[in-house]
């Protein structure tokens, strides 16, 4: 009895353990253009998948791959062949700062600067092969995911603001919901607009789709916007509340601001996402790989001024 006594205590020690020992992983993707892959597989690597040191990816011709490691260095890679994370991960670590880097960068590139120099102006060219957005286009450039894109939101009041459109003084604004029943049609001279899920017209709806026209300019209409209230939507509480357990984010590192960056963009969180990507390049200083992480995620919803960048 004693000895089954002590197998089950040690059981109970272990599995908890095993829990503890789990492999962290290396780097994360951070931004890709054009065909990479886990070695001797065909699916695409995504923006924000985890990388472990005991796997290798390939990287296909014409693309650019940035990687952002757990410790905030960045690896790029623009030369198609196959690498080891492993290796990455050493020769990130190896890269020597300057105290105005405080994070690394690897660059792994052709060796020609003529052929550098246009695979880094194609970074953003091949976004069609990686699951960008393809949406029909308008001259409302709005910071949401327009048309088929859900837009959640974890708070009740939204504001959504747009560029200012060339020649309109006054905009049309129209407001439905999921049924297409008109909740709100007013004209606002103003480039924003507030939806507070907790007030009329919008109190109880759990889903508002938004319109935009120019009075002065005729033809001028912004694409579809959904917005959904998620306040109140359990699993996305509890998909955060999961998330802030396993992941303590430091203002200061802007890898760190990523993981949240990518959580939000997961879940469909896109204003979220958008404030994430934004702050994770304020705090990186401009670091060229999460600006070309930025406009990677523009380009991806089809957000704001996505365009110039795509071509």
């Amino acid at each position: 009895m004693k000895r089954y006594w002590l197998i089950s205590l040690l059981i109970v020690l272990i599995v908890p353990l095993a829990k503890a020992q789990k492999p962290s992983y290396a780097f994360r993707v951070l931004a890709s253009s054009g065909k990479s892959t886990f070695s001797g597989e065909k699916k695409q690597l995504y923006v924000g998948q985890r990388l472990y040191s005991n796997q290798k990816i390939k990287v296909g011709n014409r693309c650019y791959l940035s990687l952002v490691s757990r410790k905030g260095g960045t690896v790029q890679i623009s030369r198609a062949g196959e690498y080891s994370i492993k290796d990455l991960n050493e020769k990130l670590a190896s890269t020597k700062t300057t105290a105005t880097q405080r994070y690394a960068t690897y660059v792994i590139s052709e060796l020609t600067k003529a052929r550098v120099r246009n695979i880094n102006r194609n970074r953003y060219k091949y976004m069609n092969v990686t699951g960008s957005v393809k949406r029909a286009s308008s001259n409302f450039k709005l910071n949401l995911a327009p048309q088929n894109a859900v837009n959640k939101f974890l708070r009740e009041s939204v504001e959504v603001r747009w560029f200012a459109l060339k020649g309109t003084q006054t905009y049309k604004v129209v407001v439905t919901n999921e049924f297409d029943e008109k909740l709100l049609s007013k004209e606002i001279k103003d480039t924003a607009l507030v939806i507070d899920f907790n007030k009329p017209p919008y109190k109880g709806q759990g889903m508002c789709v938004l319109k935009i026209a120019s009075k002065d300019v005729a033809g001028q209409a912004s694409l579809l916007y959904s917005l959904i209230n998620a306040a109140e939507n359990k699993a996305i509480q509890k998909a955060f509340a999961d998330f802030k357990k396993e992941n303590t984010v430091a203002s200061d590192n802007p890898a760190d601001i990523l993981e949240e960056a990518f959580f939000y963009e997961e879940n469909e969180l896109f204003a979220k996402a958008l404030e994430a990507y934004q702050k994770a390049l304020n705090v990186s200083k401009g670091d060229e790989a999460y600006k070309v992480a930025y406009h990677h995620f523009l380009i991806r919803h089809a957000i704001g001024d996505y365009q110039k960048y795509k071509n």
